[in-house]
């Protein structure tokens, strides 16, 4: 009879991840998958398992084996039996992951090194603690921003309604009465003109601006270009700069403590990171790093880095203590990155509804009043 992983789980004691209750958040934070087949959902389910096992005494080819009796999507299933294939033929687990061509270097040298050092166990903890939190951030940061978002574009789409069509009607009438109209009112019925004019320009505007944005995501000028914009936005900014720096530490945590030398594991960062600011600071500190610097000089000389995590590295370096400073400063950076995200949240929500109530309020007030006047008048 197959062994369960799920009995497995449970006899290990894993620990259980809460999911969102809430529908809508559900909906938005599910990990969508385009052509490699792995999302970071599944890599993180697919790492739990095989320390599990692995944590169970099962081997490498029967915890493959177990992995592909659970159901599971025609790709997925195909990769994981692509990389079993490859471990019966005699290539080690890196090898395999390496031939399947959906996992990154990272993933690839941190289990090369597990392998080599014995500490697979650990390399794969390690790993699905990675991309669990990955998936974590990700969720918290759609949760905070998706409800803004669904009110500005619903507030948008009444906005434009309004002056696509209920301000014209309204400016007819405004015609027949033959007085001047009140300045308010004499401004909307002015910018809706101009609306009703430009509004598909700008249509055709912002459709061209996705296009051309979807296409040149990956160029590195686009990059440069959106990365610093994104830098210099009040608050944001500066939480999405600590979100990378996150990131960032949790990932050399990670290769320091699988015993990979600096160098490499900088290399390694470069590659994954996917912030373009923070992906050109680790290339010129991995440079200076070759020359003989140390890693918190080269650090200092790069703005994305906080004076902080810059004097904190420099004491670690002194001790041989990186892997543990990484840690705490991972754990920092999550915990305030947790904290803003709530704050966010809390501060948005009602300073949307007042703004957007005072537009809506205002181009109301504007319509009604010339016939308030005109009632005024007929007394």
């Amino acid at each position: 009879m197959a062994i369960e992983i799920s009995t497995i789980k449970g006899a290990s004691g894993a620990k259980e991840k809460k999911s969102g209750t809430n529908s809508l958040s559900e909906f938005l934070n599910r990990d969508i998958s385009l052509g490699s087949g792995f999302s970071d959902k599944k890599k993180e389910s697919f790492y739990t398992d095989l320390k599990t096992l692995a944590q169970a005494g099962v081997d490498l080819r029967t915890a493959f084996e177990l992995i592909l009796e659970e159901p599971r999507k025609k790709k997925e299933h195909e990769i994981i039996h692509g990389i079993h294939q490859q471990i019966v033929s005699g290539k080690s687990f890196s090898q395999a992951l390496e031939h399947s061509g959906v996992f990154s270097p990272y993933e690839c040298v941190s289990i090369r090194i597990g392998e080599e050092t014995g500490n697979l166990n650990h390399v794969l903890e390690q790993l699905a603690v990675y991309y669990y939190k990955r998936i974590a951030l990700k969720r918290q940061l759609t949760k905070v921003f998706s409800y803004p978002v669904f009110v500005i574009l619903l507030s948008l789409g009444v906005v434009y309604f309004m002056m696509r069509y209920i301000v014209p009607m309204f400016s007819v009438i405004f015609k027949r009465f033959g007085s001047e109209l009140p300045a308010m009112t004499q401004k909307v019925v002015f910018l809706s003109d101009v609306f009703v004019a430009y509004s598909p320009i700008v249509l055709i505007g912002m459709l061209v601006f996705f296009i051309v944005a979807f296409s040149q995501r990956k160029k590195v000028w686009f990059r440069r270009i959106t990365g610093n914009m994104i830098l210099r936005i009040p608050f944001f900014g500066d939480m999405i700069r600590k979100v990378y720096l996150s990131r960032f530490c949790q990932s050399m945590e990670m290769l320091v403590s699988s015993k990979t030398n600096l160098l490499e594991a900088l290399e390694l960062v470069e590659q994954m990171i996917g912030f373009y600011p923070l992906e050109t600071a680790i290339h010129q500190i991995r440079g200076e790093v070759a020359r003989g610097e140390k890693l918190s000089q080269c650090m200092s000389r790069h703005a994305i880095f906080d004076k902080k995590l810059i004097s904190l590295i420099k004491v670690a370096e002194e001790v041989n203590a990186l892997e543990d400073m990484f840690g705490k400063l991972n754990k920092q950076y999550t915990e305030e990155v947790d904290h803003r995200t709530a704050t966010l949240g809390t501060i948005m929500e009602p300073l949307l509804m007042v703004v957007i109530g005072s537009i809506v309020g205002f181009i109301l007030i504007a319509l009604y009043l010339p016939m308030f006047n005109l009632g005024g008048a007929i007394k």
